[in-house]
Order: C-alpha cells, then sequence, then structure tokens
C-alpha cells in the first residue's frame, strides 16, 4: 500500500519535527501568558541553551489554552501541506510538526474527597500511581459534566468532578456558562415544556464542540494525561525540597541560623553544578529562595544539618538528596534498574514525609506525583531532558524586549522584536530562506555566518554556548620539586627534565579538573579505577601528567550519612603519577566534618565587594581527617560514579520494608 505521506510530500523527502510545548505565565508590571517551544529532535544538550527556545504567542488576555487552539492549526496544516525547505545538499525537503510534549508545570489532580484520602485505604493511594488515564476517557468525562450542566443544577457536576478527579479549567468556563443560561432561560421562561431548555443547550453544545473542549485533547498524537511529564523544577527543588527546607529552618534560633550558614559557606563546591555559594543571603532570605538556591541546598545539606534537624527530619534529608540526585541522571545506563532505584527512593521521600506530617501527603500534589516518575522515565527518559528551566530564564529575555514598547499594545511589540530576534538567529545560523524576487533559495554570506563563531559577546546575547579552549600561563619546575618526588612510580618518568605547571585538567567527561579536585582515574599501574585528591598538574611536550593523592574507597557506607566514603590506606599517604589521559571526570568528595568536630573557629577579615573591610568574621576550621565522603547526592556526575562504585554502594534502601502497614 502506497505511503499517504509521499503523496503529500509530492515525492520529497519528508522530516518530522516533534515539538516540546510550554505555557506559562510571566510575572511582573505588565503580566502576560506565553508558549514557547523547543525542538526535540536537537541534541538535549542544545535544548537547555537560550538559543533554541523560541516564542510562539503571548497575550494579556488570551488563556494558554486559548494560544494553542491557533498554534494546533497551524501543527495540523503541515500534515497536510508539509513545509517545503532547501536541505544543506540543495535538494528540497518537506517537514511536519507534532507535538512531543507539554512541559508546563504543575498539570495535576487527583480524584477523591479529603475523607476518603484520611482512611487507611486513601492515604495509601495517594502514595502509589492511580489507574492510568487517556485523553478519550477524559474527554467522554468532560462530555458527561457538560450534559450535566445543562440541566442547570450545580451540585451533580461538582459532585462528579470530585469522585473522577477530572476537572478542565478550560472546560470548566462553559460548564459555569451553561449552568448560568439555564438560570436565565428558568427565569424568562417560568414554565418551560419538559426538556425544552436542557435540548436547547444540548444542541448548542454539539455545535460548538470546538469551543467546549481543549485543544490538547484533540491534537492528533499528543495524550495531556501521559505526555505531560513530571516537571522536577517545580515537583522537585520548588516542591518537595522547599517542604522540608521550611520544616527546618524556620525552628532554627539564631546561633543555628548562623552556625548552618558557616557550615554551607565552608563546603567544597569542586564538583558541583551550582553557582557561587553565599549562605548569608540563604539564610537571610529563607522564605523566598529560587531554584538554583534550592538546587545548592538539597546537594550539601546532609553535610551541615546533621546536628540541626532531628532524626526525621535528617532521614527526609537524605531521601530527598537520593532522589534528586537520581533524577539529575544525564545519562541511563539500565532502564529497568534505574526506574526500580527511582520508585525505591521516591517511596523514601513519601514515607520520610509521613513520619513528619502526614497532611502533607493529602494536601500536596507533588508528593503524590513522586510515584509517577518512573512511567515518565520510561516514556521521556531522563527527566532533566524535559525540565523548563531553559523556559523560565528566558521570560528575562522577553521581558527585555518590551523596554522599546510605547506599552499601547505591549504583546504585539515584544512578539515583533522577538520575531526579528528569531529572523537573526536563523541569518546568523546560515539558515536558507527564499528569495521572492530571484526565485531561489538564499543564504547569509560568509562573513555574516563567521560572527557568531568569532564574536563572544554576541554568542551571550543570543543565548548560544560553545566549548571554549583555554591557554593558561606557564612556569616550569622538575619533577624532584614537587610532590611527584614522593610517587610509587616516579622512576617511570624523568625527574630532572623541566615540566611547566598546569592549571586545569580536561578530564574524559569534559570536566575541568583543577588541582585540589577529586577524581576518579584510571591507574596506569594496576589499571583499576582508583580514587584520589589532584596535588599537581605537569606537562612536557606532549605529555601530560597528574599528580594524585590516591584514597581507597570504603567497602560499605557510613552508617549514619549513608554514604560511601574514602580514606588512605594505613593512614599513609600514597602519590601516584598518571597521564592525563587517564583522568575519567570529577567527583564532589565532602571533609568529615561529623566525624572531626569541626568548628567555627577561624578569624578571617570579611571582604566586601571584593576589597577588605575593616571587620572580621568567622569560619570553619577543617581539622585534620583521614577519611572524606562521597558525595551522592551531587548532581553532577551522578551517573558516572554510580557505573563505577558497586550497587551495594548507591542503591536506595526503603525506609520502610511494610509501606501499606507503616501507612496504616
Amino acid at each position: 500500500m502506497p505511503n499517504h505521506y509521499r503523496e503529500i510530500a509530492q515525492n520529497d523527502p519528508i522530516y518530522t519535527s516533534f515539538i516540546d510545548y510550554f505555557g506559562d505565565d510571566v510575572s511582573s508590571w505588565n503580566k502576560h501568558n506565553n508558549s514557547y517551544i523547543t525542538h526535540r529532535n536537537l541534541p538535549r544538550k542544545l535544548l537547555q541553551q537560550e538559543y533554541h527556545v523560541h516564542l510562539v504567542s503571548t497575550s494579556q488576555h488570551a488563556t494558554i489554552t486559548e494560544q494553542y487552539h491557533e498554534v494546533k492549526k497551524i501543527i495540523n496544516s503541515t500534515h497536510k501541506e508539509p513545509v517545503r525547505v532547501e536541505d544543506t545538499d540543495g535538494s528540497s525537503t518537506r517537514f511536519m510538526i507534532r507535538t512531543h510534549a507539554d512541559a508546563s508545570d504543575n498539570l495535576a489532580q487527583t480524584g477523591g474527597t479529603e475523607a476518603s484520602k484520611c482512611t487507611d485505604e486513601g492515604f495509601h493511594s495517594m502514595c502509589n500511581a492511580g489507574n492510568p488515564r487517556d485523553k478519550t476517557t477524559i474527554l467522554i468525562e468532560l462530555e458527561e459534566q457538560v450534559k450535566l450542566a445543562c440541566y442547570g443544577v450545580a451540585k451533580p457536576v461538582q459532585t462528579r468532578q470530585t469522585n473522577s478527579g477530572t476537572k478542565d479549567a478550560f472546560t470548566q468556563y462553559w460548564i459555569e456558562d451553561l449552568l448560568k443560561c439555564s438560570k436565565e432561560e428558568k427565569r424568562s421562561n417560568p414554565r418551560p415544556k419538559a426538556g425544552e431548555i436542557q435540548k436547547k443547550l444540548l444542541t448548542w453544545v454539539s455545535e460548538n464542540q470546538d469551543k467546549i473542549y481543549s485543544s490538547f485533547l484533540k491534537t492528533k498524537g499528543f495524550d495531556p494525561a501521559k505526555d505531560t511529564p513530571v516537571e522536577i523544577l517545580h515537583t522537585i527543588l520548588l516542591g518537595v525540597v522547599k517542604y522540608i527546607w521550611t520544616y527546618s529552618h524556620t525552628n532554627w534560633k539564631d546561633t543555628e541560623k548562623t552556625l548552618y550558614a558557616h557550615r554551607l559557606q565552608a563546603t567544597d563546591a569542586n564538583g558541583l553544578s551550582i553557582n557561587a555559594i553565599c549562605s548569608q543571603y540563604i539564610i537571610d532570605y529563607a522564605n523566598s529562595l529560587i531554584g538554583r538556591q534550592f538546587k545548592t541546598i538539597i546537594q550539601t545539606a546532609i553535610f551541615q544539618l546533621h546536628d540541626l534537624v532531628d532524626e526525621n527530619h535528617f532521614k527526609a534529608w537524605k531521601a530527598v538528596a537520593q532522589l534528586s540526585a537520581l533524577l539529575w541522571h544525564v545519562e541511563i545506563d539500565d532502564m529497568d534498574q534505574y526506574c526500580v532505584d527511582v520508585d525505591t527512593a521516591a517511596a523514601n521521600v513519601q514515607d520520610a514525609f509521613a513520619l513528619i506530617d502526614p497532611t502533607k501527603i493529602i494536601r500536596k500534589i507533588k508528593l503524590h506525583l513522586l510515584s509517577h516518575l518512573s512511567e515518565d522515565i520510561r516514556a521521556f527518559g531522563s527527566l532533566i531532558g524535559v525540565a523548563t528551566e531553559v523556559f523560565e530564564s528566558f521570560n528575562a529575555v522577553f521581558r527585555f524586549c518590551s523596554v522599546l514598547s510605547n506599552h499601547q499594545a505591549p504583546s504585539r511589540d515584544i512578539a515583533r522584536q522577538l520575531g526579528d530576534q528569531e529572523s537573526l538567529k536563523h541569518r546568523l545560523m546560515g539558515g536558507t530562506w527564499f528569495d521572492d524576487t530571484a526565485k531561489e533559495w538564499t543564504q547569509s554570506g560568509a562573513s555574516v555566518c563567521s560572527l557568531m563563531k568569532n564574536h563572544r559577546f554576541l554568542r551571550n546575547m543570543l543565548g548560544w554556548s560553545v566549548d571554549e579552549q583555554k591557554n593558561p600561563a606557564k612556569r616550569e619546575v622538575k619533577l624532584d620539586e614537587t610532590l611527584g618526588k614522593h610517587a610509587i612510580n616516579k622512576n617511570d618518568f624523568n625527574t630532572e627534565c623541566a615540566w611547566t605547571k598546569g592549571k586545569a585538567v580536561i578530564a574524559a567527561s569534559t570536566d575541568e579538573c583543577r588541582v585540589g579536585s577529586w577524581v576518579f582515574c584510571r591507574s596506569p599501574i594496576h589499571n583499576k579505577t582508583v580514587i584520589g585528591r589532584i596535588q599537581d598538574i605537569l606537562r612536557n611536550g606532549t605529555t601530560h601528567i597528574v599528580i594524585l593523592e590516591e584514597f581507597e574507597v570504603s567497602s560499605q557506607k557510613d552508617p549514619f550519612f549513608d554514604l560511601p566514603y574514602v580514606f588512605r590506606r594505613q593512614d599513609e599517604v600514597s602519590y601516584v603519577i598518571m597521564p592525563s589521559i587517564n583522568v575519567l571526570f570529577i567527583q564532589n568528595v565532602q571533609h568529615d566534618c561529623r566525624t572531626a568536630k569541626c568548628t567555627a573557629s577561624g578569624i578571617k577579615i570579611r571582604m566586601q565587594e571584593r576589597v577588605k573591610s575593616d571587620q572580621t568574621e568567622s569560619f570553619i576550621e577543617h581539622k585534620p581527617v583521614d577519611r572524606f565522603l562521597i558525595n551522592l547526592c551531587a548532581f553532577h556526575n551522578s551517573h558516572l560514579i554510580r557505573r563505577i562504585l558497586p550497587r551495594e554502594l548507591t542503591a536506595p534502601i526503603p525506609v520502610f520494608t511494610n509501606h501499606r502497614g507503616e501507612h496504616n
């Protein structure tokens, strides 16, 4: 049977472009509802750049669903008449668009009354995924609600919505409108014939299906019940992390807040995917933190909070940190095993919150959403790939575009400005367009296309980032003048020739590893993977080496932190020299301050605006210790560390073995 796409493509090659759709309200002095898309066919690392976020529509008046109604028309038009373009070979090709996912935040509802959720069965059900839904059953349920509304009584509609857990904000407007119309009809005609008003309203409903029901429910190949993955920014960072943070810091006294700030500031951030730590800011604005601050807190919290919260709260911190690190995996090696770990970690978070405040399970949908994580991971892969931080950050670009508007028609002015930016990006990247005058496809010249490559400022303005090589300064030493003279394999290298000191080395994972970084390496002595701390980086011609202080990984977890740790063999310092190509990846490792009993005993001059002030402040002095904790709460390289370490050191362990019994 001939493929019908060949006919509509007129024998040209046809390509399907999947898009992720995101709708959000931009809160500012002049609120707008914005719709963005990203091209899902691109590599995931590119999707995290602002350059690949595209504004589709904006309005101060039209809702996201109303805007998508028009977007859907464009999507459907490409299924009948695919868009014709010229490919890189100069050949004609066509593409059509399909909606891959709706990444918008907080799309969820659960059925049942609060009374039913407070029963043993109801409470336990909140910790598990319910029966799967699909857009067909949702649409049928909404149709029944609309029919009930035509009878003019609100109570049956409300009861049905509560029992089914299905209530659509878009359709709800029309339900309320139908109830209002029914009342007005009864008021104007006190004695209508039996069923006359209902029949009139039902006729109107059948003639206006497209108006009443959301276009999301009628998009071919897209199911809002399945294609709206759990959004980890709002569900994890601004959800469960914020919950446990609020539980913890609200009861602290000033001395405890100061102690936490000192400990956080003393954290080794090497190997963490966080901004510079500003601990005092986090304490001063503890109730107004945003995603990036919570990302710092959750990756480091268990090392600072061990004596600032009670046992149950500390269990919750460990559970949330473990789940968060799992969800920030960028690669998944074994899908089945990974989903088992995510399910276990998610259940641990729910169980930990049940010990602290069971009402949180009932009233906060975000804790229930954790039971749907593995389902979405199997459908979409690592959830970091559908995270919405890039859309949220693009809101700043949107606001900047309002500067030149006279604010008489701000939505139109901003849309035109962003449209011009899209055209500029297309030209700068060598995109083609059809010249109506010359009747041919054309593109920018080589000089224009090279602007992005040669001008870093322009790349930053447009949100495009590339890997850049740095040329470090040179300083020559002999190997015998470094710690390399103590290395167990120093005889394999020339100790008398001059070596150039380096500042950083690039690992196999493309991490920039500096002196003092903890790294996993392939040992040149026994060809096994080892962990150590870089003490020096040297280069001689084309030979690049690192001097590593080698440590041993424990065979079991630390019983208090539930983390593996590293230690010096027989309490002796051991150095090894290895080629830089043997460095695999950077890993965050923390000083064991609890065991060493580190305190804020140090005094230093306070820096203000990078200038020394006449004030002093206390800081944590790390006491000498021979063991350090491997931070499995770190997001960066969380997938790589789990490849290296034995599973018994990284696998989540259930808080409860009998969930149902404990929930009861």
